[in-house]
């Protein structure tokens, strides 16, 4: 538990304060903005590397997570299901890039924003967005158009 919460602090993630025990940390606007830059990056070139690499069955689990998302996205209640979706997803999307270190590099910016990216999806405009993403990067994966799903990975 103290190596987790010391990894946590060397990633700005907690801080401690003496003789009180640790805080979440608070990221200011340009922080979230570097953040979210960063995981689009990184999204992006997982989603190009993922267009040559992704099997059929990948592809159908993939359509399969998209039509269960499109099922909760206009419901008020939903929020924290399509979190999961999404997250299931852009996890599968990853993992099809066959590459374990952005992997690695993707779970880290990812957890830094847990909090804001299930706030986005409380919104049903950024649900509908999210959902639209998906779709339009499983039909750039079925073209094998490389430049369409970075660029739709990196938006979504």
């Amino acid at each position: 538990m103290r190596e987790a919460i010391h990894m946590l602090e060397s990633e700005g993630m907690v801080s401690s304060i003496p003789r009180k025990g640790y805080v979440v940390a608070d990221f200011s606007a340009q922080e979230v903005e570097e953040i979210f830059g960063v995981r689009q990056v990184l999204e992006g070139y997982a989603g190009r590397l993922a267009t040559s690499r992704i099997s059929v069955t990948q592809l159908d689990e993939l359509k399969v997570i998209y039509a269960r998302s499109l099922k909760c996205v206009d419901e008020q209640d939903s929020a924290s299901q399509l979190f999961q979706l999404n997250t299931e997803f852009h996890d599968l999307l990853i993992s099809c890039s066959q590459n374990r270190r952005l992997r690695e590099l993707i779970d880290t910016v990812r957890s830094s924003l847990l909090s804001y990216r299930l706030a986005t999806l409380t919104d049903p405009a950024e649900r509908r967005h999210s959902v639209e993403g998906h779709k339009l990067i499983l039909a750039a994966l079925e073209r094998r158009d490389a430049d369409a799903v970075e660029d739709r990975a990196a938006l979504c």
